[in-house]
């Protein structure tokens, strides 16, 4: 990570993705670096694009291992600053078995401190 701020950084549009911009940001100041931010993109599909162009690398959610080009290397990170506090959202005013069952289901997992996303 040292030479982490020679690497030129392709971050999403603020005003596309605030909390994935401010969570890479935290992230790479947590760890005592400096951001060299030379693009930002729209979404995160042109982010990958530009990084298997060469033009820079990203720090994104893991889960774009399922979309990511042939040739971009992935590398998990750890840490506080690499994870997302989420939470669930439903209307019960609206009947609907199926949401419900789901509801219960994920009420009654663990606590969501021992997921991994």
């Amino acid at each position: 990570m040292a030479d982490f701020p020679l690497y030129p950084l392709l971050q999403l549009e603020p005003s596309r993705g605030r909390g994935l911009s401010e969570q890479a940001l935290r992230f790479i100041a947590v760890q005592g670096l400096r951001a060299n931010v030379v693009q930002q993109a729209e979404d995160i599909q042109t982010l990958l694009a530009l990084v298997a162009a060469g033009i820079g690398v990203a720090l994104l959610p893991q889960s774009i291992a399922f979309i990511a080009p042939a040739g971009v290397d992935i590398l998990p990170l750890s840490g506080e600053q690499t994870q997302w506090q989420v939470g669930l959202a439903w209307d019960p005013q609206r009947p609907d078995a199926l949401r419900d069952n789901f509801v219960q289901g994920v009420t009654s997992s663990p606590p969501a401190s021992q997921w991994s996303v």
